[in-house]
């Protein structure tokens, strides 16, 4: 029989920035909060170790309706990481030597018993743009590099690229750069910090009129349904928190073909949830830090993909 009541912490950007309507982190916590579960809030800062041992100050977190502010906190307590059942780690990029030292306590807590969702080892070592690179032939023609010259040989060559850093999330920062461009050197000078700065170029792809799709993992099976993230007039940037509108759809058969070909390297990496993007046929970005989309599928579908979420947690710990 499942245990009654699990007591999980999230690792959250400040409550003030989350957006309650729509937040994943807050849908994931009426859920759990609705089965009975104790639910805790810490911040990164929150986290330390001391004498060898991962410790946490967290608030008790409840969640109300039709209330502002959306939430109660119970008073400050010091705790040991190990006292809790579960930890998601729901910290929103940039991706700072601050947020690596914070995983090193999530490992200390993870050798003395805690499950961390996602695990502290993929979270500093799987960037989500550079995680491409582990399977070349499902991604567009893509390079990382701070060097002016391959920079400048990748444009020429592709006509027309994207160029995005490697440290944000969000559509933060993603250009769209040709190669007649007059602005082309000052955005890529830009974006590297003068090629001090690692950045990712990708080939661009025309299929992103149709949508950026997000295509979501839980315990290395994908859900049925993808977030198709419209670019809204303008914009070229599929990323919802950059005004796209999102549209629910049943999986393709290319995006079973694709979910297919990824599972093996999902569950060889240990990401219990993980989004997936792609553009058309190609994946663009591998996001395990904090990804979105459950409500979304929920509130677009027949398909309760938050339940289904809490419920393979619960199931742990059958």
């Amino acid at each position: 029989m499942a245990k009654k009541n699990l007591h999980v912490v999230f690792v959250l950007d400040p409550l003030e920035k989350l957006k309650f309507d729509r937040d994943t982190s807050v849908h994931m916590m009426t859920n759990m909060q609705s089965r009975g579960w104790s639910l805790y809030y810490a911040r990164t800062k929150d986290l330390f170790v001391e004498d060898g041992k991962a410790m946490v100050i967290v608030n008790s977190i409840a969640l109300r309706d039709k209330a502002y502010p959306s939430w109660t906190l119970g008073p400050d307590e010091v705790m040991s990481l190990a006292e809790f059942d579960v930890l998601l780690m729901r910290k929103d990029p940039p991706f700072t030597m601050e947020y690596i030292y914070a995983t090193y306590v999530l490992e200390r807590a993870k050798e003395e018993g805690l499950w961390v969702i996602n695990d502290p080892s993929a979270l500093r070592s799987i960037n989500e743009k550079f995680s491409v690179s582990l399977f070349p032939d499902l991604a567009p023609p893509t390079v990382f590099t701070k060097n002016a010259k391959v920079m400048e040989m990748f444009i020429d060559r592709h006509k027309k690229v994207v160029a995005k850093p490697l440290d944000m999330m969000g559509g933060h920062s993603i250009f769209v750069i040709e190669k007649d461009s007059p602005n082309r050197n000052v955005i890529i000078e830009s974006l590297s910090h003068d090629y001090r700065r690692t950045i990712c170029l990708q080939k661009y792809l025309p299929q992103i009129k149709r949508g950026d799709h997000r295509m979501l993992f839980v315990d290395g099976r994908e859900l049925p349904y993808v977030i198709a993230r419209m670019p809204q007039g303008k914009d070229h940037r599929g990323n919802l928190s950059s005004g796209a509108k999102a549209v629910i759809k049943p999986l393709s058969k290319t995006h079973k073909s694709i979910a297919k070909k990824m599972r093996p390297l999902i569950r060889k990496l240990g990401v219990f949830f993980v989004g997936i993007d792609l553009i058309g046929s190609k994946v663009t970005e591998f996001n395990l830090t904090s990804p979105l989309g459950l409500r979304e599928i929920t509130h677009g579908s027949d398909f309760d993909a938050t339940s289904y979420f809490v419920d393979q947690i619960e199931k742990k710990f059958d």
